[in-house]
């Protein structure tokens, strides 16, 4: 599938408001019967934050670049996300937030991509965060210019085999600081996906199959 066939899908999904949502975040929820502890009925305490959703096109096929976080002290040292962060003072929307972010991270320009919109909000209960997930398609080649003191990689996961593993439901042990905990995991060079960042992949990944299934 071509650049722009794909971005015209995921457009009339997104503006259609025609998503996934929950039903695609409970395939990578540590337990289905949570699901209703991640309504987004109730975020009263919760802090926004965006993060970018940027499918890319190599000859080895359609991928979404991934971030491994730098160690700190925090809830989310070390982990594996999308680009993205919290709202900051400059920023007049989320779409703002998403498209900072992604070019203080990883160095990627809004030139460099076409934005589609947003698709579900996550909440992270450990951290009190709702995550807004923005979907972009890239234009041409991205050349990465990683922000060091944030970022210690980037991962690029391939669409196909992400949804092959979400449909083969594997899980891992992962270690955190609120204990250990058995979670369905997508495996990304090696790095483990799970928890938000696995459920916003889920969604952002059904459409992406949906667009081929309708072309």
């Amino acid at each position: 599938m071509k650049n722009e066939a794909l971005l015209k899908s995921l457009e009339k999904r997104v503006y259609l408001g025609d998503l996934p949502g929950k039903f695609a975040h409970q395939k990578m929820l540590p337990r289905v019967e949570e699901i209703e502890r991640f309504s987004l009925d109730d975020l009263n305490g919760y802090r926004d934050s965006a993060v970018m959703i940027l499918f890319y096109r190599l000859k080895s096929g359609w991928c979404i670049p991934l971030i491994k976080r730098n160690v700190y002290n925090g809830h989310h040292s070390n982990e594996i996300s999308l680009p993205g962060g919290k709202v900051d003072m400059v920023d007049m929307t989320l779409e703002n937030t998403a498209v900072r972010e992604t070019y203080e991270e990883i160095g990627i320009r809004n030139d460099s991509y076409s934005l589609v919109g947003s698709i579900t909000p996550v909440k992270v209960l450990v951290s009190k965060f709702i995550i807004h997930p923005f979907v972009a398609v890239a234009k041409s080649e991205l050349n990465f210019d990683l922000d060091d003191k944030e970022v210690q990689k980037i991962l690029l996961g391939n669409c196909d085999d992400m949804l092959s593993q979400m449909k083969k439901g594997g899980s891992r042990t992962i270690i955190t600081r609120s204990g250990d905990f058995d979670v369905p995991v997508i495996d990304v060079e090696g790095e483990s996906v799970w928890g938000a960042t696995a459920m916003i992949l889920a969604e952002a990944l059904e459409l992406f199959h949906d667009s081929y299934l309708n072309r």
